[in-house]
This record gives structure tokens, C-alpha cells and sequence, in this order.
């Protein structure tokens, strides 16, 4: 059983990998020959075939070669879930190869945790019901973790509508589960929301309230941005189910004036709120919205992608708020950053 699951260390070989030029995978393919616990050379190669395995079947041969070694020798490296999926719709025997060695590793783990914590998060994407098993199990070798009760949680509020309320007490679980306020405080604007999705609106102003009641009393925290924002936009949307639409525009505009943080200077906000005032009317606000966000969503393409929506809302058009007014026809470029 592996021991190597310093994530830390082997993402910087990774991130390397992936933008390296072509005529440096020859060495490092020699490099695995001649020995294959190079770690080193294989995370580069991780790195390099994740991202054409969608343009290149050779390539993605080659990154199932690698993703099986490595659940073999280091399952619990922490990186195969997010670089080595297999994409089962490109190569299905590939995945089902990758699907037979996480199951043998893990019954060989005797139960590890972080063997079955690394399985599950592989499988989230493709296939939901094992990856619940999996952090069901998880749950049962480690009841008093709030962690696994989270990943729970949020691997369902992926899932259809139906599950809504197991999201939900997944998510209360954790949260119930948790002793550090600090770590409550993550999982606050998620309960919020989980809520609001399964219809109990007081619990989702409960949790958002105390959310925000958190934001900014952890020094500088990389979460606070999330608070205001997230928190005031379920907020909003609790106003506008009781018909308060001046409660729902002041809580958009507060949204707005978020810091931001890492995702939402990265991904971009959810649009629910704004999208709904929208619906309701209130143009005005939601452009005023719109042009507050530019303060951390602002770089590359997102800015054309925001003056988009603006415009669109100006003319009197419908945009989409769902996908961020991004335009798909971008040919990208070197300041280009969609996702």
C-alpha cells in the first residue's frame, strides 16, 4: 500500500506535464521505461495525456497505462481523481480496466480511508451510485468525521432532483459533525443552499445568516468573498419566494460588492438571483450587478463575457445566464481563460 499521498508535492509535476511542449515527452516516456517508479516523469505524463485525451485516442491509451499504474502503487497520491479519469463515453474498456483496479486496490487497502475517500471522488463523475457506496462506507469506518458526510453532500446535490433532501442531510450531518466553527463555516453556504433546492427556505436563511454572521472574523480567510456572496444570494431568492422584491435587490447588490475569492474570481458567480430579478423586471439591478462583479471576474474573455450580458440586457434581450454569457464561438488566445 502506498504511503505517497503528499498531493502538494506531485501537483506542481503535473501542472508542468500539462503545458509541456511535445518534444519533451520522449524523455520523459524513456524515463518510464527504463524505470517505472519514476513518479516524477509519470506525473508530468499524467499531466500531458489529461489533456489530450479527448483529442487523441493514442493519448488516451497512454493515460489509462499511467492512471492504472498509479492506482496500483500510489492510490492514495490524491491526483488520479481529478487527472487520470478515464472518460468511459471515449474509451470505455479503458474505464472499466481503471473501475476493476480501484475495486481490488481497495478491498487490498483493508479498508483505508483515504484509498476509498480517493476512489469515490474517481468515480463521481461517471458513476454516481458506486461513488455513494463508497462514501457511505467511508462513513461507517469514521462516523464521527464531518468529511465524509460532506463529500456525501456534495456528490448528491449533483444528482437529480429527487435527492435533494439526502443532500440536504448529508450536508446537516457534516455540519452537526464538526467541532471547529472555522471548518462549519466552509460548509455553511452550502447548507444554505441545499436547503433553499429542497424547499426548506427559514433553514436556508438560518444557515446563510450565520454564514455571513462568520465572514471576515477568521483573519483573512480565502472563504469570505464566498460568504457574502453566496449567502446574500440565497438570501435574495428567500425574498423573492415571499414576494419581497426590494429585500431581494438589496441582497443582490450586497452580493455584488463580495471581495471575491478563488472560485469566484476563477469560475464565476451563480446567476440565480440576478437571474430571477431579471425575470422579475428589475433590469436595472441586475446590470448594476453585473457591473460590481467586474471587480474580481473581470480578467481575459470573462469581461467580454459580462459586457456581453450587459449589452444584451440593454438591448432588451434575454441573455444566458446559466453559462455566464459566454461566447462559445471564442478562438481563444493568449489572455483567453474559459473554462
Amino acid at each position: 500500500m502506498s504511503t505517497h499521498n503528499n498531493r502538494h508535492l506531485y501537483q506542481p509535476l503535473v501542472l508542468k506535464g500539462f503545458s509541456a511542449p511535445d518534444a519533451d515527452i520522449e524523455a520523459l516516456e524513456r524515463r518510464l521505461i527504463e524505470k517505472p517508479s519514476d513518479w516524477e516523469a509519470r506525473f508530468q505524463l499524467l499531466g500531458y495525456y489529461s489533456r489530450l485525451q479527448h483529442t487523441n485516442a493514442a493519448a488516451t491509451k497512454k493515460l489509462a497505462a499511467i492512471t492504472i499504474w498509479l492506482i496500483d502503487n500510489m492510490p492514495d497520491c490524491g491526483l488520479i481523481e481529478h487527472w487520470g479519469c478515464i472518460d468511459a463515453e471515449i474509451d470505455q474498456a479503458s474505464y472499466d480496466e481503471s473501475k476493476r483496479h480501484w475495486l481490488a486496490q481497495i478491498e487490498a487497502s483493508n479498508d483505508s480511508l483515504r484509498v476509498i475517500g480517493c476512489a469515490a471522488a474517481y468515480f463521481s463523475r461517471q458513476d454516481k451510485n458506486l461513488a455513494e457506496t463508497l462514501y457511505h462506507r467511508a462513513i461507517e469506518l469514521e462516523p464521527a468525521s464531518s468529511d465524509w458526510s460532506r463529500e456525501l453532500a456534495l456528490l448528491l446535490s449533483l444528482g437529480a432532483p429527487d435527492r435533494a433532501l439526502d443532500a440536504l442531510n448529508a450536508m446537516r450531518d457534516a455540519v452537526s459533525k464538526e467541532p471547529e466553527l472555522n471548518r462549519q463555516y466552509y460548509m455553511l453556504d452550502t447548507l444554505a443552499k441545499l436547503a433553499f433546492v429542497a424547499g426548506n427556505f427559514d433553514e436556508a436563511s438560518e444557515a446563510a445568516l450565520k454564514c455571513l454572521s462568520l465572514a471576515f472574523t477568521f483573519g483573512q480567510n480565502w472563504n469570505d468573498g464566498n460568504a457574502v456572496h453566496n449567502s446574500n444570494s440565497i438570501l435574495g431568492r428567500v425574498a423573492l419566494k415571499s414576494g419581497n422584491i426590494e429585500a431581494a435587490k438589496k441582497h443582490l447588490a450586497l452580493a455584488g460588492a463580495s471581495p471575491g475569492s478563488p472560485q469566484l474570481n476563477s469560475f464565476g458567480p451563480d446567476m440565480e438571483l440576478a437571474e430571477e430579478l431579471f425575470a422579475a423586471g428589475e433590469t436595472e439591478s441586475v446590470v448594476a450587478y453585473l457591473e460590481a462583479l467586474k471587480k474580481f471576474w473581470s480578467s481575459g474573455c470573462k469581461s467580454g463575457d459580462l459586457a456581453r450580458g450587459i449589452d444584451q440586457i440593454r438591448r432588451g434581450e434575454v441573455p444566458n445566464f446559466a453559462y455566464r454569457f459566454a461566447d462559445y464561438g471564442c478562438e481563444g488566445g493568449a489572455d483567453c481563460d474559459h473554462e
